[in-house]
């Protein structure tokens, strides 16, 4: 299962808003994973165990920063995600088993686009960070891309409904 835990970071005072009203979706998002399963074998935790995330709200130069030095990629991105869980889980059930990071800026241009909201956009990205963290990839190949939007188009069905923002038409990356 999965428990994403936003951190507090100062933001631009442009997001607090959608930040506000996407936070408290965030609690939907263990009942919204728990019937996904995984697609990595490195994945391996007990089951009814929670895999501990933490969700980074970041800069676009941050964002930058990071891909660069850890995808040699010298853009922003809208989402990374790291894993700590390789081959087995942490000592200690408190522990992170790892963070997405998404860049702010870079998800509000992509809503602006999309003509769907922020706090979606977030859902739409958080939901995405998730599912590579659960070793789905879309950049592997193109069945393993659609496998991936069935996922997201599932999981934000579920989890901007239960939400109450619903965008008319919302699909995953």
């Amino acid at each position: 299962m999965i428990k994403l835990t936003l951190t507090q970071n100062s933001h631009p005072r442009r997001f607090e808003a959608a930040i506000k009203e996407f936070a408290p979706g965030l609690t939907h998002y263990p009942d919204a994973f728990a019937k996904i399963p995984v697609a990595s074998k490195r994945l391996n935790l007990p089951k009814g165990a929670f895999w501990n995330l933490v969700l980074h709200l970041i800069s676009d130069a941050t964002m930058k920063k990071m891909n660069h030095n850890f995808r040699g990629k010298d853009s922003t991105t809208d989402v990374l995600t790291f894993s700590f869980v390789e081959g087995g889980a942490p000592f200690f059930a408190h522990e992170n088993h790892g963070e997405i990071y998404i860049s702010l800026p870079e998800a509000a241009r992509q809503a602006k686009k999309e003509k769907h909201s922020l706090c979606a956009e977030l859902h739409v990205l958080s939901v995405h960070g998730v599912l590579h963290f659960m070793g789905y990839d879309h950049e592997k190949s193109k069945s393993a891309a659609r496998k991936m939007q069935e996922k997201e188009k599932t999981l934000l069905a579920k989890l901007l409904t239960t939400n109450n923002n619903p965008p008319k038409e919302l699909t995953g990356r």
